[in-house]
């Protein structure tokens, strides 16, 4: 799954941890990519997450 927010394109990516679905959330932006939140145990908390990195990391910059 991926979106855009606030100019960054968020991905979503689902893998399996103890038989467990768990969430990763990815961030490209115009200067880079980076892995904003390494796990989430849902996709929501995943979203909420990386939309916050963007906003304290990104554009406080």
């Amino acid at each position: 799954m991926s979106f855009t927010y606030r100019e960054c394109k968020i991905q979503i990516e689902r893998d399996k941890f103890d038989k467990k679905d768990i969430y990763a959330a990815w961030v490209n932006y115009d200067r880079g990519c980076a892995i904003a939140v390494p796990y989430a145990v849902n996709p929501t908390e995943a979203i909420r997450k990386s939309k916050l990195w963007i906003d304290k990391k990104l554009i406080q910059d």
